[in-house]
């Protein structure tokens, strides 16, 4: 029996050690932090510490939390040994090919593109599922759904895109890029890089959604393997743009923005990104119109509160970087 560590045990820990003892690995689960142990019969858990004689086991892989950096020294030991190191996003998708994907990554806007296209997936089947850096970890959906064919919106930090390695979506998406995660990655140059691994493994079927906008992503988005749907929310000689006030792909129209109850250009562009994946992965016009008209926003994000004296105040303390507060 091969043995796997497990490098960090929060709830993506948890479950990706459920799974791998599922699929029959030896499974060695390490966390700085106590465990609750509560479901983990069978697995071999070091907690309050990464003991030294870890080091000295063979693993056929590592899987480390995406939030601990490779530079830290217990993970840099695997590194330098050589040891694949996947996070649980790889590990999940290796055992639900089945599962179709729309994938999402970028500085911000993440989870509005992520949550409504769970929504516009939910109007074509109601057993599609949403996880990822969202906060559900893959692994949990796998655990309950392997072999079944689902839909599923995943949200997708660059910390989980280093370490994919097979992970290969549908239809993907970079909504922005600005500076970030600098006391995690050695460099902008590599944040930004990292960003890209989104679509390394699609193939000619699928399609990778380009902001056109974005002159960071025109820089990076390079040797693309599948079709590019080019986006713009200023420009007409693309894709996905917007015409006499109506969102279009191609001479389709995806939504009417008058309909839109979420504000902000920017958020214009989040929606129509949201429903050409839905469109991609066979939701209805119909369908993704009436996501539209009712979708209301996600918490903490340009979230409207009250109108006072004539002015509308609005909670957006999920911008916690300077671009999303400029935007």
């Amino acid at each position: 029996m091969e043995s796997v560590l497990v490098i960090g045990g929060a709830r993506s820990g948890i479950a990706v050690s459920k799974l791998l003892k599922k699929q029959g690995y030896h499974v060695v689960l390490t966390d700085m932090k106590k465990v609750d142990r509560d479901g983990l019969d069978g697995i071999e858990i070091y907690d309050e510490g990464h003991p030294d004689f870890l080091k000295e086991k063979e693993y056929a892989f590592v899987v480390k939390n995406p939030g601990i950096p490779y530079s830290a020294p217990f993970v840099r030991y695997f590194v330098e040994k050589g040891v694949p190191i996947y996070t649980e996003i790889e590990f999940a998708y290796s055992v639900a090919k089945e599962f179709k994907f729309g994938a999402i990554t970028g500085t911000d806007g993440k989870t509005t593109i992520t949550t409504l296209l769970y929504e516009m997936l939910k109007e074509k089947d109601p057993s599609a599922q949403v996880a990822g850096n969202i906060g559900i970890p893959l692994s949990e959906i796998v655990l309950e759904h392997a072999g079944e064919s689902l839909d599923v919106a995943l949200e997708l930090s660059n910390f989980q895109l280093l370490g994919t390695k097979t992970f290969h979506p549908s239809v993907c998406v970079v909504s922005n890029l600005a500076p970030d995660h600098l006391d995690y990655m050695d460099s902008l140059d590599a944040y930004y890089a990292s960003k890209m691994k989104i679509y390394e493994n699609c193939t000619e079927s699928d399609w990778f959604i380009r902001n056109v906008d974005d002159p960071l992503i025109m820089e990076y988005a390079k040797n693309i393997p599948c079709r590019v749907i080019d986006f713009s929310l200023s420009r007409q000689d693309v894709d996905l743009y917007v015409k006499d006030g109506k969102a279009m792909l191609w001479d389709t129209v995806l939504f009417d923005v008058s309909d839109l109850k979420i504000v902000g250009s920017f958020n214009c562009g989040n929606a129509m990104m949201a429903s050409c994946m839905a469109y991609k992965l066979g939701v209805s016009l119909e369908q993704i119109q009436d996501v539209i008209r009712s979708f209301k926003g996600v918490e903490h994000r340009i979230e409207f509160v009250k109108e006072i004296d004539g002015v509308r105040f609005y909670n957006d303390t999920k911008a916690t970087n300077t671009h999303a507060a400029c935007a």
